[in-house]
């Protein structure tokens, strides 16, 4: 019986993380009358752990203004879907009322009746990540994930529902916690206006909730859950009035993402990673758009400028193309080097470190010092958009001549350098070259080391000489990484620039390409054109984003006191 509950429990979760994710696009106007969101969701926040790695808190309040622009926003995109796509027929709703209905349904409801009455709150979600601690130790402690989800609605129809999905079967009173009904052994209904859902690997207590389950209901009991001022914090960091989406987190979240040893280390070894306070996120939308920004707030005195990865914002340029997937920054190596030194950190024992220091050493230079800081000034990059494995990008350095000079000595130690960063792949390299623990080597990475070939590229002699050279056979069959990328990569001087692309013709467009002002500061910035960029995977959702929305644009900047992400994606017109 209880597995049948624990379905139908989940099915009613479930809708409602749905809503969220329908909803997650967006938020509506300021409105004057609303309260801070951790003020709406203190008494939930209770039942979370007090040292959450991530707590969320989604609006679901059905009848306030966040809602009005999401029905617009998903109403015409089912009209349009339908229309881009006539074989759909009767199988797409046509508008939000009708994907509703539909969704609630799924879980033996009606959305009108039973579910509508109920999204008068937030659903509040605490993840807890735990074994990544700095300083616990090099391993010993396996990452472990705890999920605690709230839902609380003022109406007094929570049962009646709940009733609906358990068939009437009567639900039992938990001992020793007052106004508690045991739905299933991960989840409770509260005082009849309150879903609390836990996932942990925990076992059940003599009465058949769960050790995590119980934990949480003493927790909201004795007052020792999540504090209220953490989310208070976000919100003010990321300047949201009434965020649908608002979130409070740490970075023992990256557990999942990276092996504890690696982010221990990290922690410790960064300066900007030892100082971080608190990192906050919120998602907006209004009839123009959706809007999305991330604080990641850290302590100014453990840091000095150069620990920053990202410089102050100003004006930037970004190439003149509106087919790619452009970018541009004001300071090149203020990010690689940061990435360079929490690379070596993440990865201490992996053999794409030994293969930088081994360069190192041979060459006797500082790869830092003596390469990465050269780009201490702007660069910009294009990608395209319908196949990204063509790719350039441009920098100025600091002494050309000094950068003619190091690559012929760097360029035949790269075949190992990149061997070795491809053996990182195994984890999840792909995010950021940063997030993955060393892995074996396949059997056609040995091949692959002995099938890459350096040559150098000869090219006009005077003022815009050319100083190239290739990398041949890059693809290989057995990585996911090195499969998806080019087979070759060009790189070196172009008069006084550096470049790099996937092949010569790239190089040289980026050399001469054409710039233009970016329309906000930032000391990087990024522009994609969505609907293109999705038309080269499937062109019913290209002709569909061609209709919805325009390119998203992503900037950053930083100094001492923290990291700012803004992203912004325009709705296109009527």
């Amino acid at each position: 019986m209880w597995d049948v509950l624990s379905m139908r429990i989940t099915r009613l979760l479930g809708l409602l993380v749905l809503l969220s994710a329908l909803f997650s696009v967006g938020c509506g106007e300021d409105s004057p009358d609303s309260q801070p969101v951790a003020e709406s969701v203190s008494e939930q926040l209770g039942y979370l752990e007090p040292q959450s790695s991530l707590v969320a808190a989604v609006d679901l309040r059905f009848a306030e203004e966040n809602w009005e622009h999401v029905q617009t926003l998903v109403s015409r995109g089912l009209r349009e879907y339908r229309n881009v796509d006539p074989d759909l027929g009767l199988e797409v709703p046509p508008n939000l009322d009708g994907a509703l209905n539909q969704a609630a349904g799924f879980a033996g409801l009606s959305f009108e009746d039973d579910v509508e009455p109920l999204l008068d709150g937030y659903l509040v979600v605490g993840l807890t990540v735990v074994g990544v601690e700095p300083g616990s130790g090099a391993g010993e402690v396996e990452p472990e994930q705890r999920t605690v989800v709230t839902y609380r609605t003022k109406s007094d129809g929570m049962q009646e529902v709940i009733g609906k999905l358990t068939e009437g079967d009567e639900l039992r009173r938990i001992p020793g916690h007052d106004g508690a009904l045991l739905i299933d052994s991960s989840s409770a209904l509260i005082g009849g206006d309150t879903i609390v859902f836990v996932d942990a690997p925990d076992g059940d207590g003599p009465d058949g909730a769960s050790d995590a389950l119980l934990a949480a209901l003493d927790r909201a009991e004795s007052g020792k859950g999540f504090s209220a001022d953490e989310l208070e914090t976000a919100q003010e960091q990321t300047g949201s009035t009434d965020p649908l989406i608002l979130s409070a987190g740490d970075l023992s979240l990256g557990g999942l993402l990276i092996e504890g040893p690696g982010l221990r280390r990290a922690i410790e070894d960064v300066p900007l990673l030892g100082a971080v306070q608190s990192t906050s996120a919120s998602v907006d939308i209004d009839e123009e758009g959706l809007r999305s920004a991330l604080r990641i707030a850290t302590d100014p005195g453990q840091l000095t400028a150069e620990d920053v990865p990202l410089g102050a914002s100003g004006p930037i340029e970004l190439p003149a193309r509106d087919d790619a997937i452009v970018g541009a920054s004001r300071n090149q190596s203020a990010t690689t080097v940061f990435a360079t030194k929490l690379a070596r950190s993440l990865f201490a024992d992996s053999q794409f470190v030994r293969a930088v220091e081994a360069t190192e050493r041979k060459l006797d230079i500082d790869f830092e010092q003596e390469f990465l800081r050269q780009f201490d000034c702007p660069s910009v990059s294009v990608l395209d958009a319908t196949d990204t494995r063509r790719f350039a990008a441009r920098s100025c350095v600091q002494d050309p001549e000094r950068m003619r000079a190091l690559l012929p000595r760097l360029a035949p130690e790269l075949p190992k350098i990149l061997t070795a960063l491809q053996r990182l792949e195994g984890e999840g390299l792909v995010a950021l070259l940063l997030i993955a623990p060393d892995a074996p080597l396949t059997p056609s990475f040995g091949d692959l080391l002995a099938a890459i070939e350096l040559k150098p590229l000869g090219g006009p002699e005077g003022e815009d000489s050319e100083q190239l050279y290739e990398l041949r056979g890059l693809r290989d069959p057995g990585s996911r990484l090195a499969f998806s990328g080019p087979d070759r990569v060009v790189f070196g001087m172009i008069g006084d620039d550096f470049v790099v692309g996937s092949d010569r013709e790239q190089v040289s467009e980026i050399a001469d390409v054409e710039t233009e002002k970016y329309p906000d500061e930032a000391a990087s910035a990024t522009t994609v054109p969505a609907p293109v960029a999705l038309a080269a995977t499937d062109e019913v959702a290209g002709k569909l984003a061609s209709r919805l929305i325009g390119d998203l644009s992503v900037s950053a900047s930083g100094d001492r006191s923290g990291v700012d992400l803004d992203l912004v994606l325009p709705f296109a017109g009527d």
